[in-house]
């Protein structure tokens, strides 16, 4: 599989989300989002993937941690990204599938 750095970006009035981490790994179909809190403080924030292979497509989120699954728009994922809210030291690991976009090309090496 592949390690990818996701993008986080919040709002003009909440700087909160520059505390996320955020890493996206891929598979062909599989995949997995894990967004940590390194703060004291709650956040929200929008977390992009940084591949558009999930766009147009329903995606089911399941987090590891409490088995709850969350329906998401593909796009959405993509842009403006998903938002997540995270209290003091929180995290989310999501593990996911999305069909491979045969008309969008994976992202170059970095």
């Amino acid at each position: 599989g592949e390690w990818r750095l996701c993008e986080c970006s919040g709002w003009p009035d909440n700087s909160s989300w520059r505390n996320l981490v955020a890493w996206c790994w891929s598979r062909e179909a599989e995949h997995c989002l894990i967004v940590v809190n390194l703060s004291d403080a709650p956040v929200q924030a929008r977390v992009r993937l940084p591949r558009r292979g999930a766009a147009g497509a329903r995606i089911d989120l399941k987090d590891v941690f409490s088995d709850s699954v969350c329906e998401r728009e593909g796009s959405e994922m993509v842009e403006p990204g998903l938002f997540v809210e995270l209290p003091s030291w929180g995290r989310h690991v999501f593990t996911f599938r999305a069909p491979p976009s045969p008309d969008i090309a994976p992202d170059p090496p970095p």
